[in-house]
């Protein structure tokens, strides 16, 4: 699904009349409170479950073997728990805060979002961080918007880039440790991707050249113009301590 549809499903106009408190459009809204009532539990509980991410409300009562209490996402029932959707941490801090979440973490909540259009009843909107108490989106619903537009480059940059210098084959044993390598006489090389919270990330890609420089480094202790590489996780993460080099630095400032 194209994303401009996924999004627009950020600002839904589907009804709902079964609740004194609505938007304009006639939409349901909850309050905090409320929503934290569908849990699928005893009154004064409610009998549904209802989940809200980026503050749009789903009954998810069909899935009980996931929603319920005790089950694997019933942490999720009766709040917004966005950010664990894209953290995966369910038992921590369930929050809709998603401010410190990059560009491609905000498309792919997007993309959750648009699950559970597809997946279960679509029932309101959540007053609080995403919606004013009259239903109107607010700065921080078009923040994820604008980042998930944002995303959405960055994605395509990516699958070009791997499309260039595809990922290498990987593998790790007890008894033999890690091991990276290129098929088609191809070489691997530590590839910097970008800057996160101040430190570079890394991937294995193949090249066809066999050269190498500070942004794509030949694997510690592996010959230059090997096909396989093994690798040793202390050496490695010793050397991606080291200082961002100039050349990586005159990069990123471009």
């Amino acid at each position: 699904e194209h994303l401009p549809s996924v999004l627009s499903r950020l600002w839904p106009n589907h009804a709902d009349h079964s609740s004194s408190s609505s938007s304009s459009s006639g939409e349901q809204l909850f309050t905090r409170e409320q929503l934290a009532l569908y849990v699928g539990g005893k009154p004064p509980a409610k009998q549904q479950i209802y989940v809200a991410i980026l503050g749009q409300v789903f009954d998810v009562s069909k899935a009980p073997h996931f929603y319920s209490p005790g089950e694997g996402y019933g942490h999720f029932a009766g709040t917004d728990g966005s950010k664990s959707f894209i953290t995966g941490d369910f038992a921590g801090d369930i929050t809709d805060d998603v401010s410190s979440l990059d560009a491609e973490s905000c498309l792919a909540l997007v993309g959750w979002l648009d699950f559970y259009h597809k997946t279960y009843t679509y029932k309101g909107k959540l007053i609080g961080r995403f919606y004013d108490a009259e239903g109107a989106p607010t700065a921080a619903l078009e923040s994820v918007h604008t980042r998930a537009q944002a995303g959405k480059a960055v994605r395509a940059a990516r699958e070009a880039e791997e499309a260039n210098w595809p990922s290498c084959n990987s593998k790790w044993t007890q008894d033999e440790g890690g091991s990276v390598w290129c098929d088609g006489g191809l070489y691997p090389r530590k590839l910097f991707v970008e800057m996160k919270a101040g430190r570079a990330s890394w991937r294995c890609a193949c090249f066809k050249e066999l050269g190498w420089s500070d942004v794509r480094k030949v694997y510690v202790d592996c010959d230059p113009d090997a096909h396989l590489c093994r690798t040793n996780a202390e050496a490695e993460a010793a050397d991606e301590e080291r200082d961002v080099p100039a050349e990586l630095q005159a990069m990123l400032a471009n």
